[in-house]
């Protein structure tokens, strides 16, 4: 089990205080949940722009003061399975229309670091997935460094997730 301490960083400006944040000499402030406002990824390469999730993603993610999170989104026009049971086709269409993980998180600067314990995907576990954080009154945006999609397996890609305050 990885045990680390959270690192706070130094307070920049998206670190203000707001409506239920926390003080920053007691966490930061992207402590809380967050339900998701929009995703997509652009290859860098071509500047194509696909929404993954389609133009409703519902998911949310949670930081946790302790140093834990956990983040779970599906595609907006996501379908049930016809019968009780999914079909083999009904599942991949499931398991692609979604994405989770869990884990222990640090902050330094600019950069959270999610130590992936737990993953919709297991070649996930055990990394380390780096991300770029901004808040802004309510609205919380997350940025992956350039990847490999995990969608589409294009290399050159970048995500980015608008997330909001939930009250």
């Amino acid at each position: 089990m990885l045990k680390r301490r959270l690192l706070l960083p130094a307070v920049p400006a998206v670190m203000l205080v707001g409506s239920g944040a926390r003080a920053a000499t007691s966490g930061p402030v992207v402590i809380g949940t967050w339900r998701m406002l929009s995703f997509y990824e652009e290859e860098l390469d071509t500047h194509i722009k696909r929404d993954l999730m389609g133009p409703h993603p519902s998911g949310f993610i949670t930081y946790t003061d302790d140093g834990h999170m956990a983040v779970l989104f599906f595609d907006g026009d996501r379908k049930a399975p016809a019968g009780g049971t999914a079909t083999n086709e009904e599942a991949v269409q499931l398991y692609r229309s979604m994405l989770s993980y869990m884990g222990r998180y640090q902050i330094e600067g600019d950069k959270v670091f999610h130590h992936i314990e737990a993953a919709w995907n297991q070649s996930w576990v055990g990394t380390v997935q780096t991300r770029y954080w901004e808040v802004r009154g309510d609205n919380l945006t997350i940025k992956t460094a350039v990847i490999t999609s995990p969608f589409t397996g294009h290399p050159n890609t970048v995500g980015m997730i608008l997330w909001e305050r939930v009250k």
